[in-house]
């Protein structure tokens, strides 16, 4: 009988994250290019391209990193879907090709250091998106300090995408990402 209520009290407990799925969205446009080339990607310059990533049944860990809590939500089943004009080529040649991607948020002792980050790297392709901007509404954390995954808008984003295949390096600056519960 006390294995019983023992597993009902650690189910009540809750592990601190709120239910759903993460489901990180934005538009940026890739403004920036160097390399050698051609890449199938080289349509894409200047170009605003939209995508969503969601986090299915992540895995979720926490880590210190000097001054910062981490909690990163890692999964190998994302649906991941673009939009917009260019929607084809982005799914194809970009999220198609990479099956694992993982969210990191970083609250950090001066909330001016915190940042969230997107991030997928599979066999010579890689996108790595980051903001340093993190509304009042991202710096919330669980009993035990570690950052709580909340629904935010993350500003001053940055992003790299990197084709190795075909030696090529595309960025975008200063955009907006979202973050949503599905």
């Amino acid at each position: 009988m006390r294995p019983i209520m023992v597993l009902a009290v650690l189910a009540g407990c809750g592990g601190g994250e709120p239910e759903g799925n993460i489901v990180a969205s934005t538009t940026m446009v890739l403004g920036e290019q160097t390399g050698m080339g051609p890449s199938p990607l080289d349509g894409l310059l200047g170009e605003a391209i939209a995508f969503e990533v969601e986090l299915v049944a992540p895995v979720i860990t926490h880590e210190t990193v000097e001054a910062c809590r981490w909690t990163v939500h890692a999964t190998e089943m994302p649906a991941a879907a673009a939009t917009g004009p260019h929607a084809a080529i982005v799914q194809t040649e970009i999220l198609d090709r990479l099956p694992a991607w993982d969210l990191r948020l970083a609250l950090c002792e001066r909330a001016s250091d915190s940042s969230v980050t997107l991030h997928a790297d599979f066999e010579g392709l890689a996108v790595i998106a980051g903001c340093l901007a993190l509304p009042a509404s991202a710096q919330v954390r669980d009993g035990d300090g570690n950052p709580r995954w909340t629904e935010f808008a993350g500003t001053a984003c940055d992003a790299t995408v990197y084709d190795q295949l075909h030696g090529r390096l595309f960025s975008a600056r200063d955009f907006t990402m979202t973050f949503t519960r599905r």
